[in-house]
């Protein structure tokens, strides 16, 4: 008689990994995609998948661009423990961020987390998800007092619930920023355009006009290689958190 197995809970991840990191060229040449730079001696999508496992994510989805090919090659060849990785290409016709994810809708749970292939942030996602249960809300977004500090805040939160958010609009309430990590049903993407340029804003409007949207609190925060003084910055983080 076969034993009993445990259940493992899947937990899915998109990655939007299809930049080509036009600020980085002095680094790599143009000849590599972003989240391939290297970082401490390793291409930094190594990094990032690291610490997705860290946080307890099982299945990555890469949504790949020009280039993407390389990132192929790379997962293809690598093993990371703990972790299924799949890519995605975005297609001929660039979409957005809301795009590309509504692309790869059928290839994607109900539920899923998506994040930034070129920055690093870290969080509780098991809480968060727990908290906007509690609260019957439909999204996540992870949010991190910033008053104007990282970079202009685009963010205005009332307790637990995200009440504004824009990357061009200015407005004296915002003093959060956005860390580059959010959770969806996968519902939210059912109208969201295959044919035209969505950003994830505009997939989070409806949701933030209905007060739909968990803002997650967190202390720490995010590190990204943008721009090659953000990558030395974020080398030197990574160097002394693997001292400590």
């Amino acid at each position: 008689m076969a034993g009993n197995h445990p259940v493992i809970n899947r937990r899915t991840c998109v990655v939007l990994a299809g930049g080509l990191g036009l600020r980085l060229r002095a680094l790599t040449n143009g000849l590599v995609p972003k989240v391939l730079a290297p970082v401490n001696g390793e291409p930094f999508l190594a990094h990032k998948l690291h610490s997705l496992a860290e946080m307890g994510v099982t299945d990555v989805v890469l949504l790949t661009g020009e280039l993407g090919e390389q990132v192929e090659h790379y997962v293809s060849a690598q093993s990371f423990a703990g972790l299924r990785v799949s890519c995605v290409p975005d297609g001929p016709t660039l979409l957005g961020t809301g795009g590309a994810i509504a692309r790869a809708a059928s290839s994607l749970p109900d539920e899923f987390w998506v994040t930034y292939g070129d920055s690093l942030m870290s969080t509780n996602l098991a809480e968060a998800e727990t908290r906007r249960a509690a609260l019957s809300l439909d999204a996540i977004i992870t949010v991190f007092k910033n008053d104007n500090q990282l970079q202009p805040s685009n963010i205005c939160v009332e307790g637990d619930i995200l009440t504004a958010y824009s990357k061009s609009k200015q407005d004296e309430r915002f003093c959060w920023i956005d860390l580059g990590l959010l959770y969806f049903q996968r519902s939210a993407f059912d109208t969201v355009s295959t044919q035209h340029p969505t950003d994830l804003v505009d997939v989070l409007a409806p949701l933030v006009a209905a007060r739909r949207v968990l803002a997650w609190h967190e202390k720490a925060r995010f590190w990204d290689i943008g721009t090659p003084q953000a990558l030395r910055d974020t080398e030197e983080w990574l160097h002394k958190r693997r001292e400590q």
